[in-house]
């Protein structure tokens, strides 16, 4: 009874040490930041983005372990993709296009040119 009353605290023991070893243990490798900061977070701060992108970049480790490295560069790609593509600007509607006839460039019209 007693032996397993030393074996029950024991394992608790060891147990709690576990849990309590990775209380201390920082999240992310950013030095200036002490939470994980989501992507779309990044995306409506665009200096803070800047910055961990230049941290990420001193060290490639880094850049491609670290949730903050990743979410600040997915959203620096997020954030180009908006401001350079508008669909409005590049597609227009075709014209004179009939499905089942071969199809000649001089055929097709796009609206507005």
């Amino acid at each position: 009874m007693k032996m397993q009353s030393v074996l029950v605290l024991a394992v608790a023991a060891v147990a709690t040490s576990v849990m309590l070893a990775g209380c201390g243990k920082k999240v992310t490798a950013v030095p200036f930041l002490d939470r994980v900061v989501l992507v779309d977070e990044f995306i409506n701060q665009p200096d803070l983005r800047k910055r961990v992108i230049a941290f990420c970049l001193q060290d490639v480790q880094t850049k491609f372990s670290d949730a903050n490295c990743l979410n600040a560069m997915h959203a620096d790609d997020m954030a180009r993709a908006k401001s350079t593509y508008r669909a409005s600007d590049h597609l227009k509607p075709l014209t004179g296009f009939k499905f089942g006839q071969p199809y000649s460039p001089d055929s097709v019209q796009r609206k507005g040119n």
